[in-house]
């Protein structure tokens, strides 16, 4: 009597030490990982898998989502009471919508362990690349052994690993991939028409809004217009080619259009502002010299500045253009030339202000001399330097070390599978 106690005690503590191990489920109690994480496919409620070998399992049915577009799903429960276990696999994989809704592709392989058998089940379309004589073998050859072991994480990785041979030996393609695919060649083409039709507009407009500036600035200063257009022929001959090269019918509407502009601004630039008459010239070297002054010449003697001489052939009008050269010559601010230079420099104390930098700037054409004075702040910025070392020599001495400290959480949201169906195709056995 003490003895079958003593028996009956043990078994109650063993029941109660592991409650799961009897529970009994229906399709709608079987948990649906994939709805709150699209990377989870293996449920596993009771925790028969290892962590270790439940990633690497989800890891392998989520690669086999991505480059085959089969969703496999995998469920382990304890057990499925007396239900039969091909209605009970049917009815999970229509509950879940396994595969795709057009195709029905789907898989699911199911494992009860108290009754010690399993089954694939899969979707019409799937029938084909994996019959059920293939999947039986799978059970058999690939899965037997490491069940009756116990390693259901082993075998489950086993069975991901031959049917993802057996669709890659069959050519097997499904439709979710094929759409991603589809979709991202089309969104490529669509990123690189865009793409070009935003340079090929950047680079029209950009064109025509330079010769269009010329018309609006020449309208204002003709002068400043005639000094730029030598420069004219090569802008328009590189924006051609720019935009033949992109494209060809745009680039020959462009040159035709900029050789009629080029004709009105040429007339623009080229009508005297004192007669009307469309005759202002640009001189040549040899006759500009006449029509140059003696401050003019010692600007371009010293490569100051560079002059330009434009006359009107028929009432003798004269302009003179000129372009700073360099940025050694300064303006001389009692002739205006741009003569001036500077030939020293010396601290000087000025009472009430500190020190400050004198630099001496002497003009070549009348001789006058003037100064710029700026503040020296060579020792102020010496001291801020010392200062601010010595803050962080202090700061270290007093906080000895320190840390960061942090952390990243997130996951992936939830998902849905495909809408598949099945109509019982797949295969059963025990181990």
């Amino acid at each position: 009597m003490r003895s079958r106690f003593l028996s009956l005690l043990i078994l109650l503590v063993l029941w109660v030490a592991s409650p799961l191990a009897g529970q009994v489920y229906s399709p709608e109690q079987v948990p649906n990982v994939f709805a709150q994480d699209s990377l989870q496919l293996l449920s596993d409620p009771a925790g028969y898998i290892p962590e270790e070998e439940r990633a690497e399992i989800n890891r392998e049915l989520t690669q086999l989502r991505l480059t085959r577009g089969v969703e496999f799903a995998v469920v382990v429960v304890p057990s499925i009471g007396d239900e039969d276990l091909e209605d009970f696999t049917t009815a999970l994989f229509r509950r879940w919508g396994i595969g795709s809704k057009t195709k029905n592709d789907g898989l699911l392989l199911l494992m009860s362990i108290e009754q010690r058998r399993l089954r694939f089940a899969t979707g019409y379309g799937l029938e084909g690349a994996l019959p059920d004589a293939l999947l039986d073998r799978i059970r058999r050859n690939e899965m037997r052994s490491l069940m009756q072991d116990k390693q259901y994480g082993a075998a489950i990785i086993a069975a991901i690993i031959a049917v993802n041979q057996a669709l890659s030996e069959d050519g097997y393609q499904g439709e979710v991939r094929s759409a991603q695919s589809r979709r991202s060649h089309q969104i490529n083409w669509q990123m690189i028409a865009f793409f070009y039709g935003l340079i090929l507009l950047a680079a029209g407009y950009s064109a025509w809004s330079s010769l269009r500036d010329y018309e609006v600035r020449g309208r204002r200063s003709p002068q400043w217009l005639r000094a730029q257009l030598p420069y004219l022929p090569q802008k328009l001959v590189r924006y051609g080619l720019l935009l033949a090269l992109l494209c060809l019918p745009l680039g020959l509407l462009y040159y035709l259009w900029a050789k009629q502009m080029e004709k009105r601004l040429v007339t623009l630039a080229t009508r005297c502002p004192q007669c009307g008459a469309e005759s202002i010239l640009l001189l040549s070297d040899t006759e500009r010299l006449r029509y140059l002054p003696e401050l003019a010449k010692l600007e371009e003697q010293l490569g100051s500045r560079r002059y330009q001489v434009y006359r009107c052939a028929s009432c003798t009008h004269t302009e003179l253009t000129s372009q700073d050269l360099g940025t050694h010559w300064q303006i001389c601010e009692h002739c205006g030339g741009r003569t001036a230079e500077a030939v020293s420099s010396r601290l000087v104390n000025i009472p009430g202000k500190g020190r400050y930098q004198r630099t001496t700037i002497h003009c070549r054409h009348c001789g006058h001399d003037q100064h710029q004075d700026r503040r020296d702040t060579t020792n102020e910025d010496l001291t801020a330097s010392a200062l601010l070392l010595a803050g962080l020599m202090r700061r270290n001495r007093y906080h000895g070390g320190g840390g960061f400290g942090g952390g990243f959480g997130g996951g992936f949201s939830g998902g849905s599978f495909g809408g598949g169906s099945t109509g019982g195709g797949g295969a059963s056995g025990g181990w």
